[in-house]
Order: C-alpha cells, then sequence, then structure tokens
C-alpha cells in the first residue's frame, strides 16, 4: 500500500481499502502511525486491494500513472 495525499488518492481512485490517505500534513504523521502499527493481515489486505488495481483492466492505466508520477518525484 502507499502513503498518498488525499488530493492525488482522489485523481487516480486510492482508497483507504488500499492506501494510508492523509489529508494535510498535520495528519501525514497519523497515517504514517497507521502504517507503521497496522496488523499484519490488514495490511496483507491493503496490499491485495492494492496489487488488485494493477491487474484490474479498469483501473490499471490509472494506478500504473500514478506509480510513474510518484515514482518521478523518488
Amino acid at each position: 500500500p502507499c502513503l498518498i495525499h488525499r488530493k492525488f488518492a482522489d485523481i487516480y481512485g486510492f482508497t483507504g481499502k488500499d492506501s494510508f490517505i492523509y489529508d494535510t500534513n498535520d495528519t501525514l504523521s497519523e497515517q504514517m502511525m497507521s502504517a507503521i502499527s497496522c496488523t499484519d493481515a490488514d495490511y496483507a489486505e491493503k496490499q491485495e486491494m492494492f496489487c488488485q488495481r494493477f491487474t484490474s483492466e479498469e483501473n490499471g492505466n490509472a494506478a500504473a500513472e500514478a506509480v510513474n508520477l510518484l515514482a518521478g518525484h523518488l
């Protein structure tokens, strides 16, 4: 799963089911802590939902665009 600002999550269709979404820089640390402290089962569920975005023909292009966009900023 990714940690992503709501603005970009909304654009690319990421949800709380497949990502950790924060609204402002003030809530970024909260979502980071959620990611760090989530159970293995919860993380695996988010990871599965995230991976489905790449195998779904409907979502695959948007997800690939998001990953390419994010990779360009690393």
